[in-house]
């Protein structure tokens, strides 16, 4: 199978206190698991998947299309909770999806931000826990893994991401209730939801209010009906979240 490019879906994956395992089993029988670990994620993943390298405990793999790689986390969790560890072990794997722009490489590397972006979000998972970036649920759609969905998280700083994600959690329905947070800082609070839809070619204008925003107590936008004065000021209140201690808030005057 050649390998992924243009707009890629990335997963990262690594073992939870790994290193806490290696020092109780010793390195005989970590080796064992580890390699029992590999063979599972591999069998679920390499359907669709392509896997790009392993060094030590983590993974990385891509997909052309990123519905087939939430269908793959979704068997590769399972195949872990399912699996009869040795030793009396629980491995509890953690995941993060993102999708983006990449090249691969000759050597059959990945160059792209989204590479290091997916790194950062499966950083921020918990083990047994599949962290899922807004863009790669934009490009699934509503093609989710049968049995599984998607639960809003809230929005958290995410370390190579300019602005706060809107992070979700991929679950199976059956999952216990209890939902343990990203290992990342949560976002200020605000009182409106993110916009879906993405927001293009206005960068300069989104950067020219946030700069005024900072320094003035009161910016106004002016302009005809329909032009998106709302949906611009909407954009500069949700970028400008983490710039002030007590969120960004909506009140409507009309």
């Amino acid at each position: 199978m050649g390998r992924p490019s243009g707009e890629v879906t990335f997963c990262f994956t690594d073992i939870e206190a790994s290193t806490a395992l290696l020092n109780d089993l010793g390195l005989e029988r970590y080796e064992r698991v580890l390699g029992e670990h590999r063979t599972l994620l591999r069998n679920a993943f390499m359907g669709g998947g392509v896997e790009v390298y392993t060094e030590g405990d983590g993974m990385l793999f891509a997909w052309q299309e990123a519905d087939d790689a939430l269908r793959a986390c979704a068997a590769g969790q399972r195949a872990l909770a399912d699996h009869d560890w040795p030793f009396g072990v629980v491995v509890r794997v953690r995941m993060g999806l993102h999708t983006g722009e990449a090249v691969a490489t000759a050597d059959g590397d990945y160059i792209g931000l989204a590479v290091h972006q997916a790194s950062r979000i499966g950083a921020a998972a918990n083990g047994a826990q599949i962290l899922v970036s807004p863009e790669t649920v934009g490009a699934a759609g509503d093609a989710l893994p049968h049995g599984w969905e998607l639960h809003e998280l809230g929005e958290f700083h995410v370390r190579d991401f300019a602005t706060p994600l809107q992070l979700r959690e991929l679950r199976a329905v059956d999952a216990p209730g209890v939902r343990t947070p990203p290992r990342v800082a949560i976002a200020a609070p605000r009182n409106f939801a993110a916009v879906p839809t993405s927001f293009v070619g206005r960068d300069e204008d989104v950067e020219a209010l946030r700069a005024l925003v900072r320094v003035h107590p009161l910016v106004t936008i002016v302009g005809p009906g329909g032009v998106g004065k709302t949906r611009l000021a909407r954009e500069v209140a949700r970028r400008s979240t983490g710039a002030f201690v007590d969120g960004v808030w909506l009140v409507e005057l009309e």
